[in-house]
């Protein structure tokens, strides 16, 4: 199969990732992600890149970069709102292109996104029972209103006590 060269905006995606230490930490970790993330908060990437002296001026060009690239929109925190970038690029087709990957950067529908920070998810284990775990993907800013509701949701899906099962 002959090699086709990177597009434009794969040869563009890998500048920035050549462009500084910073710049390549930040790419790999979107590439490494396993969830596409909407929306991307700069304390995030500070919080997830702590050991490795990342600063925060740094996080911010990068966003103002992939912005004028066309993947996304870099929204400064005001009043209360975090320092954060809305992808209209799939995060971790944009990670995997800078890269060096020859993969097709997907868009993402940025109407839906919600403000209330829904976007960063995280996945649970949890052990029932002997050889049984539940496996939960909830939001990292899960409320408790919203823990009860989801509680309440499994209780209504338990089966009467029967002595049957192990515990």
């Amino acid at each position: 199969m002959p090699h086709t060269p990177p597009s434009p905006e794969q040869t563009k995606l890998r500048g920035v990732y050549s462009s500084g230490v910073a710049a390549k930490l930040i790419l790999d970790d979107f590439a490494g992600r396993t969830n596409n993330q909407r929306l991307t908060k700069v304390d995030q990437i500070l919080n997830r890149l702590s050991d490795a002296n990342v600063h925060r001026w740094e996080v911010i060009a990068l966003f103002r970069k992939l912005q004028e690239l066309g993947h996304g929109t870099f929204i400064e925190g005001r009043k209360g709102h975090p320092s954060r970038f809305q992808w209209s690029s799939n995060s971790i087709d944009v990670g995997k292109a800078a890269q060096g990957g020859e993969v097709p950067i997907s868009q993402v529908s940025i109407d839906v996104i919600p403000e209330n920070g829904f976007e960063e998810m995280r996945k649970y284990d949890f052990p029932l029972r002997g050889g049984v775990d539940a496996k939960f993907e909830l939001p990292t800013n899960l409320s408790q209103r919203e823990a009860d509701r989801l509680g309440a949701f499994l209780k209504s899906l338990a089966l009467p006590d029967s002595g049957n099962v192990a515990e």
